[in-house]
């Protein structure tokens, strides 16, 4: 009976001794386990921050184009392209600072066309354009210039032969520049603005009757602001 106990006894130690080799192992298991299933979570992680885009930059809008067209005494229209459909203004004055804007036009458009009224004649205009769309995406370009059409004053030097012909005229007054008569003694200056002006006629050798003349550009063009050429006489020398 004694044997029996005993045996049985051996039996229970020897399961025991085995219980704890397997929790011995499966400890180990775990441990050597551990830095693998770390590696396959940190590579999902890293998986998951390859996929993430970043977001695109804000879209923009070019405009391109930019000119003026149909110019008046007192009107210019001012024309545009954008890539998309966008509103209107135009900034403008006689200066690059500009000074006066149009009103927004909010039509939504990809051809843009505003047109500046109340200009001065034979003046030089600086302007830039600016256009934003839906998404609020604004564009615009500067820097640009035109001149508005003017007035002229014209007028004649007879005889064309004796003094007409190649005569220089001087213009001062709200504008300073200079022209020569043609070969019929025909003279014209142009693109002025309204002011008051002096015309002065020379020629080597020739005297003008009269030797100047003033007008006033006001609106419109002036014309017949003739002169008479003869020839001088000098003055007799003693030696």
């Amino acid at each position: 009976m004694r044997g029996h106990v005993d045996l049985g006894s051996r039996k229970n130690q020897a399961f025991l001794r085995i219980g704890k080799v397997l929790q011995h192992c499966a400890l180990i298991g775990v441990v050597v386990a551990a830095p693998v299933l770390l590696n396959g979570c940190a590579g999902v992680t890293s998986a998951s921050n390859s996929t993430t885009t970043t977001p695109p930059p804000p879209s923009t809008l070019n405009i391109t184009g930019v000119q003026a067209a149909s110019l008046t005494t007192t009107t210019s229209q001012i024309i545009w392209t954008t890539d998309v459909a966008a509103n209107s203004q135009v900034d403008y004055g006689t200066t690059t600072s500009y000074g006066s804007s149009t009103s927004p036009d909010s039509t939504m458009v990809t051809n843009h066309q505003i047109t500046l009224s109340g200009l001065a004649a034979g003046t030089t205009y600086y302007y830039q354009v600016s256009s934003t769309d839906s998404k609020s995406n604004n564009g615009h370009s500067g820097g640009h210039g035109f001149k508005t059409a003017g007035f002229g004053i014209s007028g004649a030097i007879n005889p064309a032969a004796t003094g007409g012909s190649g005569a220089t005229l001087a213009l001062s007054g709200a504008s300073s520049i200079t022209t020569t008569a043609d070969n019929v003694g025909n003279y014209t200056f142009s693109g002025l603005p309204n002011g008051t002006y002096t015309v002065i006629p020379s020629h080597p050798g020739y005297a003008f009757t009269p030797s100047s003349q003033s007008t006033t550009v006001n609106g419109s063009n002036v014309t017949g602001m003739n002169f008479a050429a003869s020839a001088s006489t000098a003055a007799p020398t003693i030696t």
